[in-house]
């Protein structure tokens, strides 16, 4: 498998290429998923990937998923409200990052299931250097 791949073999780039879309309801859709996925979720990763996080958003919102399966994260879906989950970060002096935006650790990518998202608090910049392991 070549160094650009994660395990599932969707390439870093196509993972990159989802995630970060510059614009307001993408950044949305990342947040709001980041609120109702437990992280490391190889099935949503892959998801996420190939589709981008507004269509699996809106796929989720419309129960276009087992409900049965996935019933618990439909009613999450429809509930969860963006500008709510910024604020609760901005309240807890937090930050949002997700894959592709600046100060996103890139070690992250290499990850089977890289995360969603992150919410950091205090100095963003020493997610990218090489020392540090999460």
């Amino acid at each position: 498998m070549s160094r650009t791949k994660i395990q599932t073999g969707i390439s870093i780039h196509q993972l990159k290429v989802n995630f970060f879309k510059p614009g307001a309801d993408h950044i949305d859709s990342i947040i709001c998923l980041f609120s109702i996925i437990e992280g490391g979720n190889q099935f949503w990763t892959n998801e996420i990937a190939l589709h981008g996080p507004e269509f699996v958003l809106d796929k989720l919102r419309k129960s276009g998923y087992d409900p049965i399966k996935f019933g618990r994260l439909i009613k999450a879906a429809c509930s969860v409200v963006a500008d709510e989950q910024f604020e609760l970060i901005e309240s807890a002096s937090g930050s949002f990052l997700y894959p592709g935006a600046p100060g996103w650790p890139s070690t992250l990518d290499e990850l089977a299931a890289p995360p969603i998202g992150l919410v950091v608090k205090g100095n963003v910049e020493v997610l990218t250097q090489k020392s540090l392991a999460i």
